[in-house]
């Protein structure tokens, strides 16, 4: 779930309980922005993934709000395609961590690669999922600004292949509160999201991003 960065110090290891309910398995990956680990809930015994902030953001107010967000996106838009996020809480030096459904199966961008490339049949069937998803993050107001093919996961669900989950609103934008921030006289927006995906204006001008923004990518 997300691009390597280089290595730190692990802020939790095999073993180790955060808040008394998540016992932590193994580290998954780690992103810009945190790190995931595969978890088991002490009691009921169930595999959930859990993303923790890096320690180094713990006092960016600016990184806590974006990591906010997306506990609040994925957690209140309750899409089968996109991940489902069943708690959020802090951890030991006040870190933010968010709970996730625990998926199995590879990105889009992996399987692209394997095969180097998908039959026009089977690329259409993820799109419209992924078209979905993004209708009803819209129709919440949320842009998700980051949308691209690792963000794009792929699993099984009722044995049925290439069911879709889209992840990482981390950098999403809430249409309403962040209009309502920029009329007020907040700071000009910048530039989010990874190169290759963003629409132009998504560079030139960063306050003007809307729907059509994940839509291109």
């Amino acid at each position: 779930m997300g691009i390597t960065t280089p290595a730190r110090d692990p802020v939790f290891k095999p073993g180790d309980v955060i808040e008394g309910r998540y016992r932590i398995i193994r580290e998954i990956g780690s992103g810009g922005m945190g790190t995931v680990y595969l978890t088991e809930h002490v009691l009921i015994k169930r595999r959930l993934a859990i993303k923790v902030l890096h320690p180094e953001f713990a006092t960016d107010a600016d990184v806590i709000e974006r990591f906010m967000n997306e506990a609040r996106a994925v957690g209140t838009l309750g899409h089968p395609n996109i991940v489902e996020s069943t708690d959020m809480g802090f951890a030991r030096d006040e870190m933010p961590y968010i709970v996730f459904e625990y998926l199995e199966g590879s990105a889009l961008s992996d399987e692209v690669y394997r095969l180097q490339g998908l039959p026009v049949r089977r690329a259409l069937k993820i799109a419209h999922q992924i078209a979905s998803a993004l209708e009803a993050a819209h129709a919440a107001g949320i842009i998700h600004r980051d949308l691209k093919s690792d963000n794009i996961f792929l699993t099984h669900r009722d044995e049925v292949p290439d069911h879709v989950k889209v992840l990482d609103f981390g950098i999403s934008r809430f249409g309403e509160a962040e209009q309502v921030s920029r009329g007020g006289g907040g700071r000009a927006s910048l530039a989010m999201g990874t190169p290759e995906f963003m629409a132009p204006e998504q560079v030139t001008n960063p306050d003007s991003v809307e729907e059509r923004t994940d839509i291109y990518a």
